[in-house]
């Protein structure tokens, strides 16, 4: 197992179904340390457990090393379920897109000699 820190930059919009993204409303990180395989599997981990999202990957790009990923939110930052999205749908329920950019850091011990 191998240690990562990984760092989750979130800027958060109102999202309207058929116009897509509009005024931006938050933006926050999010740092933890997590103990993975590798850098997706540590993704992964860090979105499951310290943010609390599911995480499609088939949905991911990576841009010169960062993992950008978004999805919907309501006002409590939670995913929505099924009926909320179905009324954001219909413009009866606001939700949020949450642009999320992730770097990895793997984190190695050394030894110092004198």
């Amino acid at each position: 197992m191998r240690t990562f820190k990984v760092e989750s930059l979130h800027t958060v919009y109102v999202d309207d179904y058929n116009e897509g993204e509009l005024e931006q409303v938050n933006s926050y990180d999010v740092i933890s340390e997590v103990k993975a395989e590798n850098p997706i599997e540590a993704i992964k981990i860090h979105f499951e457990k310290h943010l609390g999202f599911s995480l499609d990957v088939d949905l991911v790009e990576i841009y010169d090393g960062i993992f950008e990923y978004s999805n919907i939110v309501d006002e409590e930052n939670i995913e929505p379920s099924d009926l909320a999205k179905a009324l954001w749908k219909e413009n009866e329920l606001v939700l949020y897109a949450n642009n999320t950019s992730t770097h990895v850091y793997e984190i190695i011990k050394i030894e110092l000699e004198d």
